[in-house]
């Protein structure tokens, strides 16, 4: 069952005030539906203040539609020239879901960070669990290997944008991690 419609009732109110890490409580909203131009807003709803964290329903905020969040970040401005909604707009530092009993496949995703290095896929080995499978990694140069579980994909080297993403262990078996999700390849 998807939530009710959101009543966008003041787009411009000011950030509610965090917590003394920076963090305050919201609830995740995801229109049901798209509006004009495509746009399916993702929203952070406290109180009376709304703020717009995306302008599509994208698959990394499916799993906190509804839920309340524990979530740092900043406000910012779109580029007048460039074609915007009237709402406050809101970059997601972390995002935790505030009772992990609630948690979804995910339980946090962290910040955008651009990481260098190559695709790669690694066979599991035979005896374990998935055995056959060749699930799809992000190797940064220095070594630092992350098993990439959603978003955009490439092959070889690459520059991505991307976001560390801990997994419900409830929800879904893993590898253990750490995992990525890719919002850009470059």
């Amino acid at each position: 069952m998807s939530p009710p419609p959101i009543e966008h009732k003041d787009p411009l109110a000011p950030p509610a005030p965090p917590a003394a890490d920076g963090a305050f409580v919201a609830t995740v909203r995801i229109d049901a539906q798209p509006g004009g131009k495509r746009f399916q807003g993702v929203w952070l709803v406290h109180g009376g203040a709304e703020w717009v964290v995306d302008y599509r329903a994208r698959e990394l905020w499916q799993p906190f539609d509804g839920l309340e969040v524990r979530v740092t970040g900043e406000t910012w401005t779109p580029d007048p020239r460039a074609q915007a909604i009237q709402a406050q707009h809101f970059k997601v530092a972390r995002l935790e879901v505030a009772d992990p009993a609630k948690a979804k496949r995910f339980r946090a995703i962290g910040p955008e960070r651009e990481l260098s290095g190559v695709f790669v896929h690694k066979r599991v080995p035979a005896g374990a669990k998935g055995a056959g499978a060749s699930p799809l990694y992000f190797e940064e140069k220095d070594g630092q290997r992350y098993e990439v579980i959603g978003g955009e994909h490439g092959s070889g080297a690459a520059t991505v944008v991307a976001r560390d993403v801990e997994i419900n262990p409830t929800w879904a078996a893993t590898t253990g991690g750490p995992f990525l999700w890719i919002e850009t390849v470059r």
